[in-house]
């Protein structure tokens, strides 16, 4: 038992000064750009064809190396007009495809051990092109042995120990900032880490994401509105799920969704009657999780 706490403890601790060390670079590189001399001492990393990147992009490359638990946060800030300008939104819509994937030699294994067999016993074909990579997961593209046209998509190795540790420091740091802060008294910040690490602990299950989505396609199977994926759930598992393949554009693509002979006055519409049909009428929310 000591040995775990021990373990635990170390992680907690390196993880912790990987934060510090990060976010401490981050306003270091801050300052440098904004000095009279100091910009010339940015590291190449940092700049585009000599040129300083932007501070949003900057904030950007930082939630990424922070890892999956910040990039949700910035994920959830690129939703929210009323906490962040439109240039830091557009910047952190960015956190939702791309982050570097793992390697397919590890992805693939990960299919196969959750599968319990080759991947071939399972699929005609996989794509080894992965077409999404983000904090939590990473999809495929890939042909049933029955024919139909799917998306895997994997969860990251080792992910939820990563983000438990990550949830642990940040219930601290919230700690700590409600008690300290003054401005942030009539804020209950422990309790807002607690809500975000429970939602992250369900998105971790994709058992959940299966759940939801077969539910979503009930209710909705005779509306006009929208179009739910099929789940196999024969092919889903905790960290695996395969769904039927879409081929879409991204809603808010405008000159895509024209080019494509859309309308996206149409398409609003059919959006916010689908959410409130789903909210006022079915008492029931969901909105698939990203990659």
């Amino acid at each position: 038992m000591l040995l775990f706490k021990l373990k635990d403890y170390s992680r907690n601790f390196f993880r912790g000064i990987y934060i510090l060390r990060t976010v401490f670079i981050y306003y270091a590189i801050n300052r440098m750009a904004k000095s009279k001399f100091g910009h010339y001492f940015v590291p190449a990393a940092y700049k585009r064809n000599s040129i300083i990147l932007s501070s949003q992009e900057r904030l950007r490359i930082m939630i990424e190396k922070l890892g999956p638990t910040f990039v949700k946060f910035g994920q959830i800030l690129a939703d929210r007009s009323d906490l962040v300008s439109e240039a830091m939104r557009d910047e952190l819509r960015k956190l939702h495809s791309n982050v570097s994937p793992i390697s397919n030699e590890i992805a693939f294994e990960i299919i196969e051990t959750e599968l319990g067999g080759p991947i071939t016993n399972y699929f005609s074909y996989v794509d080894p092109v992965c077409i999404g990579s983000a904090s939590i997961g990473q999809v495929y593209k890939a042909i049933l042995k029955t024919g139909e046209l799917v998306v895997i998509k994997i969860q990251r190795p080792d992910i939820s120990e990563k983000i438990k540790v990550d949830i642990r420091l940040l219930h601290y740091i919230a700690f700590k900032l409600g008690n300290e802060l003054q401005t942030l008294k009539s804020v209950d910040l422990p309790q807002m880490v607690n809500e975000f690490g429970e939602a992250l602990t369900q998105e971790l299950n994709y058992f959940n994401e299966a759940a939801n989505t077969v539910r979503f396609a009930e209710l909705f199977k005779n509306s006009d509105l929208c179009y739910i994926p099929k789940v196999f759930s024969q092919y889903t598992t905790e960290k695996l799920i395969v769904l039927e393949f879409i081929d879409g554009v991204i809603v808010k693509n405008r000159e895509q969704l024209i080019s494509n002979n859309l309308n996206p006055e149409i398409v609003a519409e059919k959006g916010l009657k689908t959410f409130t049909k789903m909210i006022l009428e079915h008492g029931f929310f969901h909105r698939p999780t990203r990659w």
